[in-house]
């Protein structure tokens, strides 16, 4: 039997999640082209890669009894209806995108912001764990150091960030231990926490 289910997520922080995790989703390969929307203690996590960059974003204070297992949800098309949406300024309702979700034959995420609303095709993929790449935030001890980035990739998520997060509110770099580990953005709202993986050469 088709299982259907719905979650609610305060729409600025599902918005400012989406728009950011969609720029590191892959174009080329199936699998990379979505976001991974997952169960965590607490909240909800957002995840996308394009094999040299990764991002995470984290909501608190999500239900998800609904969302028992990880979806992917193709990343252009949400961040398409996101870019679209127009806020709503009521009293008479929470604002919150409520997200449908029909475990069927052909699964789907129904996203619904007041008026406007888009039903998604999941893609039915494995994705790949990152929790298996080295996150640990731990401070690089040494002398200068030359680090090289991909200029574009860095600029994107440099634009990112400033949207996500307003004004005031500071990305944390954390240098690696070895030269061949990704560096760690950090950074956090009241409700969302971002962390992001670039992979970059340094030379000591």
């Amino acid at each position: 039997m088709p299982r259907t289910d719905t979650l609610a997520v305060s729409a600025a922080d599902l918005i400012a999640a989406v728009k950011l995790v969609a720029t590191y989703a892959d174009k080329s390969i199936p699998a990379l082209t979505a976001i991974k929307f997952s169960p965590v203690a607490g909240g909800l996590e957002l995840v996308a890669t394009d094999r040299f960059r990764l991002g995470v974003a984290t909501i608190a204070g999500v239900d998800t009894g609904a969302l028992t297992e990880p979806v992917l949800v193709p990343a252009a098309e949400l961040a398409k209806w996101v870019t679209g949406l127009k806020p709503v300024k009521t009293y008479a309702a929470a604002d919150t995108i409520e997200i449908e979700l029909d475990l069927g034959l052909v699964p789907t995420a129904k996203f619904t912001y007041f008026g406007s609303s888009t039903t998604i095709k999941l893609l039915d993929a494995t994705y790949p764990d990152y929790r298996k790449l080295a996150v640990d935030p731990a401070a690089y001890v040494g002398g200068v150091a030359t680090i090289n980035f991909n200029p574009k990739l860095l600029a994107e998520i440099n634009a990112a960030y400033a949207k996500a997060l307003g004004k005031g509110k500071p990305v944390t770099i954390h240098l690696p231990a070895e030269p061949n580990r990704p560096i760690l953005l950090t950074a956090a709202t009241d409700t969302v926490s971002y962390l992001s993986l670039l992979m970059t050469t340094r030379v000591i």
